[in-house]
Formats: structure tokens, C-alpha cells, sequence
């Protein structure tokens, strides 16, 4: 099968069409798993002020959260499940 020498649209619009094969395919787990690898990949060569700037412009609190969790601080768990837990406590609220 030889190849068409697509225009720099047609080549845009071939990448989403896979794109959108690829994400429709995957199954829910699949999709976390990939969205996981990206997110990892899009943040592994920030050094660690530069991470905690992508953080906070995340969210304001949650670098010193996650910062207590991954060092162990005493209660940083408990502050940990806190904090998840609000972020998703209105997740079944629908704002329609």
C-alpha cells in the first residue's frame, strides 16, 4: 500500500481521526492508565520549583498537601484523605 502525500490539514485531521479511534477504543482503565502516562510525561523534566508553580496554579493547596504526604508528615494521611475527599464531595451534583 503506498501512502498519499497528504496537505498539512488533511495530516491534522488524519491525527485526530486516530486519536479519537485510539481514546474510543480504550477501555475506561486503559484511558486513566494512558491519561497517567501523559500527565507523568508532560511534568517529568520540571525540576521541583517548577513543579510546585504547576501545582499551585493547579490548585492553591495542594502542593503542600501532596508535598506532607510523600514525606510522611505526621497526619499528612488524614489531611490527604481530607483533601480528596472535598475536592469530589459535590462530584454527583449536576449544574445543569
Amino acid at each position: 500500500m503506498t501512502c498519499i502525500a497528504l496537505t498539512p490539514q488533511q495530516l491534522a485531521d488524519l491525527k485526530k481521526e486516530y486519536v479519537q479511534l485510539m481514546l474510543t477504543d480504550m477501555s475506561s482503565d486503559e484511558l486513566f492508565e494512558y491519561a497517567t502516562h501523559k500527565a507523568l510525561a508532560d511534568i517529568a523534566t520540571m525540576k521541583q520549583d517548577q513543579l510546585k508553580a504547576h501545582i499551585e496554579e493547579y490548585d492553591d493547596f495542594a502542593y503542600e498537601v501532596l508535598e506532607d504526604y510523600v514525606t510522611d508528615t505526621d497526619g499528612s494521611d488524614t489531611t490527604y484523605e481530607e483533601f480528596m475527599h472535598d475536592r469530589h464531595a459535590n462530584d454527583w451534583v449536576d449544574d445543569c
